[in-house]
């Protein structure tokens, strides 16, 4: 397999050259895997984009030109004679990535026999072969499979608040004895199966009103202690998400997309913002307040506001 990963080209632009001969039931894999590829594509920001009819075109001709510029090109060969990537030969195109797919899928169960086309069994040898393809075009993804898997549930344990009533308003803090923590800058972590959940707390959702945008990390980047880690505009202003942990995006709350004002509900539960896998969590931690810190800390705001 040459140049798979080869992280020197543009990998943000990724054009898919798939097997054609859907005679075969691995060139249909093959064409499955690729259109795999560009909806994971989708799912991460990255732009992935397929040329199936790529024997009757021409690289001289001036649209092929402008559909390869900027672009690593990905080969997927659908069986053991490899005529896509003899034909990038004939073009004289060097591709930054081949993958031959009988190899791919070599002990994954694959029977082609008396098929004609594929099954569900076969589609999902296509799934599982696609994921593996895809942390190799871009191996700064965590390689962890649970980053690709939309059945993410958040389940805090809150048994009581601290709350605290100002004029017309409430103002709530989980009392949990254990596993979440919040920053200075008012963010909360929790913890669930070692990753760190983050959300923004009651207090400054209230004070930004209406939230109407967010912009959600990117799974599989690296997040920097302090650094930002998403944007949030309301109606009243816009604010950087300080990450309260260095690590790996392994999980974005994608329903805030289409309904940021989630956070303005429900700040503490289904208004969480994404998730990071801590690299140097033991001494980070040591920056972090607990509830009750940060219920006497944000007291202590409330009231400096109203003098």
């Amino acid at each position: 397999m040459q140049n798979e990963l080869n992280i020197t080209h543009n990998q943000e632009n990724i054009l898919i050259i798939p097997c054609s001969g859907i005679e075969r039931l691995t060139g249909q894999l093959s064409t499955s895997i690729a259109l795999e590829l560009v909806q994971m594509g989708r799912e991460h920001s990255k732009n992935i984009v397929i040329e199936p009819s790529f024997a009757q075109i021409s690289v001289e001709e001036e649209n092929v030109q402008d559909l390869l510029k900027n672009k690593s090109i990905c080969v997927l060969n659908g069986c053991g004679k490899k005529c896509v990537s003899k034909l990038c030969e004939t073009k004289e195109l060097r591709p930054d990535f081949v993958f031959n797919i009988p190899q791919s899928i070599k002990g994954k169960g694959f029977s082609p026999k008396g098929k004609t086309s594929l099954t569900g069994d076969e589609l999902n040898i296509a799934t599982e072969t696609a994921k593996e393809i895809y942390l190799k075009l871009y191996p700064q993804v965590s390689p962890k499979k649970d980053i690709f898997d939309e059945k993410f549930q958040f389940l805090p344990n809150y048994e009581q608040w601290q709350k605290y009533l100002q004029a017309k308003f409430e103002f709530k803090v989980p009392n949990n004895k254990s596993g979440l923590y919040f920053t200075w800058n008012d963010a909360w972590v929790y913890m669930q199966d070692g990753k760190a959940v983050v959300g923004i707390s009651d207090y400054l959702q209230q004070n930004m009103s209406d939230i109407v945008i967010i912009d959600l990390p990117e799974i599989g980047s690296k997040a920097e202690q302090l650094e930002s880690l998403a944007s949030i505009e309301s109606t009243k202003t816009v604010i950087d998400l300080l990450s309260p942990f260095t690590g790996n995006v392994v999980q974005v709350n994608k329903a805030l997309i289409e309904e940021p004002d989630i956070i303005n509900r429900e700040p503490y539960t289904n208004g969480w913002i994404c998730v990071i896998e801590p690299s140097t969590f033991d001494t980070e931690l040591e920056d972090l307040m607990t509830p009750l810190d940060y219920f006497a800390h944000m007291k202590e705001k409330i009231e400096d506001e109203i003098k």
